[in-house]
Formats: C-alpha cells, sequence, structure tokens
C-alpha cells in the first residue's frame, strides 16, 4: 500500500506531495486511518506553526543522523576503508572515536551542551 499527501501549505506553485509507502500495518489501519494520521503527524514538527511537507518524525531523524555524521566526520574522512569493515568493527571505531569528546564523558560535544536539546 502507498499513498500520496500534500499536507503543507502551498505557496506559489511549490507544491510537491510527499510520496508514502506503508511497510507494515500491525495496528491494522485502514487506508483511510493512515492517511489521516501521518496527516495529523504533519502539525506537530516543533518547529512550524503550520503543517510540513512530510511526517516530522522523518524530519526529527534526518537531522539526528546529520549530527551524527557530523560528529563522525572525522573518523570517516581520515579512513576511507570503513565500507570495506564488517559492522561490529565499524561500530568499534565508532564508538572509540566517539569518546575522544572534549570532556572525557563519552560525548562528541562541549561539556555546556550537556542536558539540551541543541541538535533540534
Amino acid at each position: 500500500m502507498d499513498f500520496f499527501l500534500m499536507s503543507h501549505n502551498i505557496h506559489n506553485g511549490t507544491a510537491k506531495p510527499a510520496h508514502y509507502f506503508v511497510l507494515e500495518n500491525g495496528m491494522g489501519f485502514t487506508a483511510g486511518q493512515l492517511q489521516d494520521l501521518t496527516n495529523n503527524l504533519c502539525y506537530t514538527y516543533g518547529k512550524s506553526t503550520t503543517a510540513v511537507s512530510y511526517a516530522p518524525p522523518a524530519y526529527y531523524a534526518d537531522r539526528l543522523c546529520e549530527r551524527g555524521r557530523h560528529y563522525l566526520k572525522g573518523l570517516f574522512d581520515g579512513n576511507p576503508d570503513y565500507r570495506k569493515m564488517p559492522p561490529a568493527q565499524v561500530r568499534q571505531t565508532a564508538t572509540q572515536y566517539w569518546n575522544r569528546g572534549p570532556a572525557n564523558d563519552g560525548n562528541p560535544w562541549h561539556p555546556a551542551l550537556n542536558g539540551t536539546m541543541f541538535w533540534m
């Protein structure tokens, strides 16, 4: 099952519907219920007072991955062979690199940012 949804406000020809694919429907929702839920989620993005173009969990996941990639950039830029490593070795190497943060507290960011939601 898949569907298109245009939940955001349209500004002078900038309309672009999002295409959603249902991978698993464990709750047993009908197609209409899934579309309504997805549309309602589009109104819950914290940085907008109106609907956004696709579901905010995807926005948040994208922002989190971008932040993680930023912190691990030095590791991956300095080691072009990481794609050939087994997944367990990549995880171990990334964990060691991550834990080299400025305060040696297991975080790569400045300690003043602990306890804040700075990446959003």
